[in-house]
């Protein structure tokens, strides 16, 4: 069809959204949206399957990025070693509560506690309550 058979509704952000009926299209995939002159879409699938892929790559993901665990064959073949069992447990308020030259001082004293869990992201590792909601909601 062309696109004068499409809705359009202006966004916040000045861009012009274009819909489309896919209703008609039997189940499975993958489809796409090709538009001559100016591109094709990413595929997509249709159906009460389609977003079992988008989970599975998700909760997979989620797993990769678990600290204080293992990575075994043959749950995945990037494999790896359980990592940040032992943190140091202090007051400080951030960056101070990693074990650094900007510690504050004392905190290079307090007690060392084995933990297990949390999450690596933006290339750290954190067990705050704010990182852990992520994976608790996605679940």
């Amino acid at each position: 069809k062309d696109d004068t058979e499409w809705d359009t509704i202006p966004t916040a952000s000045g861009e012009v959204v274009y819909h489309i009926n896919i209703s008609e299209l039997p189940t499975g995939g993958p489809y796409a949206v090709v538009i001559e002159g100016l591109g094709r879409s990413d595929y997509f699938y249709v159906g009460g399957g389609a977003l079992q892929r988008v989970a599975f790559h998700t909760v997979r993901a989620l797993f990769h990025q678990r600290c204080g665990m293992s990575l075994e064959e043959p749950f995945t073949q990037h494999t790896r070693c359980s990592c940040h069992e032992t943190v140091r447990v202090t007051d400080a308020a951030p960056p101070g509560m990693i074990h650094d030259s900007s510690c504050p001082l004392g905190c290079n004293e307090a007690p060392l506690r084995h933990v297990r869990g949390g999450y690596h992201d933006a290339g750290d590792f954190d067990r705050r309550q704010s990182h852990t909601i992520i994976p608790m909601s996605l679940l």
